[in-house]
């Protein structure tokens, strides 16, 4: 990093980290990491609180719980975000069938947690650019004794052998608008897949036209899991969107063991 008095040069990226999916629900087969970064976070959540005044709409926006006026403000909020120069999406799927987290990570879930969520801060982070990261994540579950919020930090600085990552915090998502936005994001890629893998059926629902406008925004043909020939794909990568199911190819899960 450079010397304290290039202080105006340090870009300062706050990450929005949310999950969904519940790791030991056997008949839920995905569970799922998003992130939103974002450089200038107050003007996001300045627009955002504005769409919100103008809707008289001041309870959780959360994907599982879509209602008609929720639906009108969770388009502008998705446009909002969109228009937003400073920020992007990223997640990362994983099959729970294709993973042995008895084996790799001696079935604690909340190393799985922690794991995959360093591998995609990793993903999200600037390895050579002079930048220092905070991490806003959803209030997950974590034993007494342990600690999430430091494991991580250490772990992501002594990757890169710098400060990287100044603050990881867990709240309540309630009161974030952006992480409510990382979950409508992140919900709605698991939608898509759902419905590609035939788990689900489509309906004229309100999920279904959430997704719909996404991927007309993103000008997405099909869907982030099929090409445009109609092809499955397991990876969507654009600067402002990506998304990709984890593989666990030779050394894969191996380092994300070791997250």
């Amino acid at each position: 990093m450079d010397s304290p008095g290039d202080y105006k040069k340090v870009k300062l990226p706050v990450f929005f980290l949310d999950e969904t999916g519940i790791l030991n629900k056997k008949d839920d087969p995905f569970f799922a990491l998003g992130v939103l970064r974002t450089e200038r976070p107050h003007e996001l959540q300045r627009v955002i609180k504005t769409l919100r005044d103008r809707a008289h709409y001041y309870e959780e926006i959360k994907w599982n719980k879509m209602s008609p006026l929720k639906f009108d403000l969770s388009k502008n909020i998705i446009t909002a975000f969109l228009s937003n120069q400073s920020a992007t999406f990223s997640c990362h799927i994983i099959r729970k069938t294709e993973v042995d987290f008895e084996k790799h990570f001696q079935n604690d879930l909340t190393k799985v947690y922690k794991s995959f969520s360093v591998i995609l801060l990793k993903n999200n982070i600037d390895p050579t650019g002079n930048e220092v990261s905070t991490v806003i994540a959803d209030d997950y579950f974590y034993p007494d004794g342990a600690n999430l919020e430091l494991a991580t930090r250490a772990i992501v600085n002594d990757h890169y052998k710098k400060l990287k990552l100044a603050c990881f915090l867990q709240i309540n998502s309630k009161s974030s608008d952006l992480l409510q936005l990382t979950d409508l994001l992140l919900g709605a890629v698991l939608y898509d897949l759902k419905l590609n893998e035939g788990l689900i059926q489509r309906y004229g629902n309100l999920k279904s036209q959430t997704l719909d406008f996404l991927l007309s925004q993103l000008r997405v043909k099909h869907s982030f899991f099929k090409d445009n020939t109609g092809s499955k794909r397991e990876r969507f990568l654009r600067d402002k969107f990506k998304v990709s199911i984890f593989k666990p190819r030779a050394g894969s899960v191996k380092r994300a063991e070791a997250a």
